[in-house]
């Protein structure tokens, strides 16, 4: 195949289509919402930081902030209706991540031993497997009646944020649903009691989950460089290098294309190919 060349415009115009199901609707019905999820593994559920990773708010016409109402509405129906998980990860944003990439993410960044073990190890500070047991003892449990609880021995709602991030980093604790009224409220239980049954019994390989998020984020935008996908996982760039490599030599990424004024490789998947020519 001959060099391709692209403008950094047809990019953005290639990745805003990424937040549109396949076949070019925006998604309005929760089911609707959960196919862009599994067409995409992975979506924001705002626009994030530095990121033009598909998400849920910016199909949704006519909305005057970042998050549409379908999107705020959507980090509690999804989850709770069991259609895609629903977590702070990328950035420490709101993301959805469907069940198809799921067990990747976890085989990845899911705890190896219990929550007791982590704690005795470092993994979990006190305040995290404090917050682990009671949502392993009450769970599903609100976020009002979880802040009750610790409020007495955390002091400030913050150490409970930033407690639920790590464990929702770790993929000890997911949303599992949410109060819709008025501000909107997380309810919260351990991830082996609210995924799916069976998903977590058969786990890939770390190679295997490492390529297949590598090549889902390469497929989601479409054109990208390698320092953006290491930017995305927190990877060094020699992994990024190798896996894309095995990806190209298996004729899964395209060779020879490239970003105006971007400098490093770019990696462009076969149906991202397609929407830039």
């Amino acid at each position: 195949m001959a060099s391709i060349t692209v403008e950094q415009h047809m990019v953005r115009e290639a990745r805003h289509r990424k937040c549109f199901l396949d076949d070019g609707r925006p998604p309005v019905t929760d089911q609707e919402a959960a196919l862009l999820v599994d067409q995409r593994g992975f979506v924001g559920l705002g626009v994030l930081p530095r990121f033009d990773l598909p998400n849920l708010s910016a199909s949704q016409a006519g909305r005057d902030w970042d998050i549409s109402s379908r999107a705020w509405r959507w980090k509690e129906t999804l989850p709770q209706a069991r259609l895609c998980a629903y977590m702070k990860w990328f950035f420490n944003q709101g993301t959805f991540i469907s069940w198809r990439r799921y067990p990747d993410f976890y085989k990845l960044w899911g705890m190896k031993h219990s929550a007791d073990e982590a704690y005795r190890s470092g993994t979990l500070s006190r305040e995290e497997l404090e917050v682990y047991r009671i949502i392993q003892e009450s769970g599903p449990v609100d976020s009002g009646s979880l802040w009750k609880k610790v409020k007495p021995h955390f002091g400030k709602r913050t150490v409970l944020l930033s407690t639920l991030s790590h464990l929702q980093r770790t993929f000890c604790v997911t949303v599992s649903g949410g109060d819709l009224s008025g501000w909107s409220m997380h309810t919260w239980d351990l991830v082996e009691r609210h995924v799916p049954d069976g998903l977590l019994d058969r786990l890939p390989t770390d190679e295997a989950a490492v390529e297949a998020l590598v090549l889902q984020a390469v497929d989601n935008l479409v054109v990208c460089t390698v320092r953006e996908v290491c930017s995305l996982f927190r990877w060094p760039a020699p992994l990024v290098v190798e896996v894309s490599a095995r990806l190209r030599a298996r004729g899964l990424i395209e060779p020879d294309v490239s970003i105006v004024d971007k400098k490093g490789p770019c990696l462009c998947s076969r149906t991202g190919l397609h929407l830039l020519v």
